[in-house]
């Protein structure tokens, strides 16, 4: 009965916040969301880039794009500064594909990306969003995940009713979910894939892949010394810590690939140098800026 009420009063503060800076109550969007929309009903949207994708309010990722019109809006903003036509970029760990989406628009016809994306049925929304939007021309989806060998690894994904449907990960960051689910995918490196693909060279790479970042750049040495390519990398103290990780070992690997490793200011700029012997272990950042300067 009180579903409706929800639902308008939902639709309400996302109205609300447009007007005052584009200031929303996060919290209380996630808490009406899912009250408003306890089962998925999903509908075709456009984010603020004008890309479409097939969002329902029951889930945490599609509840910020429909409510801020996009998700991550930072990291968004960073590629419109530092993507330019005819690159060529990997989105690893795509989820849903919104920041695919936007690589494809901004790379072009004369672009390419990579999206990598072992999760099933995440993976299944994915390939949607890319047909919807008509980028199938510059975009290859690929149904694996990149670690540091080949072969294959069991993955731990939500549930289909999973508030959080970006959290699938190799080092089991959902097992402790009762309704988590186990699958095994296949597994390789990028060095391998730039190999036999061939990607001849890669200019930018995002990397959101709960914890299991260290595993991907260990197979991925010899492209990121020959390309240099700019890097944007989640660093989540507790994902890392679900695989023996820390914050300062990523950071500290980074360098020692040849990068300097800055924050991501708001606005999508390069901010601050984090030093690997100085970082507190605390730190945790949805995102770094990485460039071998």
């Amino acid at each position: 009965m009180l579903r409706p009420l929800w639902r308008v009063g939902w639709f309400l503060l996302c109205s609300i916040g447009r007007t005052f800076g584009d200031v929303r109550p996060r919290r209380i969007l996630d808490l009406v969301g899912r009250r408003a929309w306890p089962d998925p009903i999903h509908t075709w949207r456009k984010n603020r880039w004008g890309d479409e994708l097939h969002l329902s309010p029951s889930f945490h990722i599609d509840r910020n794009i429909i409510a801020l019109g996009t998700y991550d809006r930072d990291l968004h903003l960073a590629f419109e500064h530092c993507v330019e036509p005819g690159m060529t970029c990997l989105d690893v760990g795509a989820n849903l594909g919104e920041m695919t989406l936007h690589l494809a628009r901004l790379v072009g016809a004369g672009g390419r990306v990579h999206a990598f994306e072992p999760a099933p049925r995440i993976r299944d929304r994915l390939t949607a969003h890319v047909a919807r939007n008509h980028y199938e021309d510059r975009v290859t989806v690929h149904p694996l995940a990149l670690a540091d060998h080949e072969g294959s690894l069991p993955l731990t994904c939500p549930s289909p009713t999973e508030d959080n449907q970006g959290t699938a990960s190799l080092v089991d960051l959902v097992s402790s979910t009762p309704t988590a689910e186990t699958t095994r995918v296949p597994i390789m490196t990028l060095d391998e894939l730039a190999e036999r693909h061939p990607i001849p060279r890669i200019d930018l790479v995002k990397v959101d892949i709960q914890g299991a970042e260290p595993l991907f750049l260990r197979g991925a040495d010899t492209v990121l010394r020959r390309d240099h390519p700019i890097l944007f990398i989640e660093v989540s103290k507790t994902d890392l810590a679900h695989g023996k990780a820390t914050p300062r070992a990523l950071i500290r690997q980074l360098t020692e690939i040849g990068y300097t490793v800055r924050t991501l200011r708001r606005g999508g700029t390069a901010g601050v140098r984090i030093d690997p012997v100085t970082v507190d272990e605390s730190f945790d950042v949805p995102n770094v800026v990485c460039r071998a300067e």
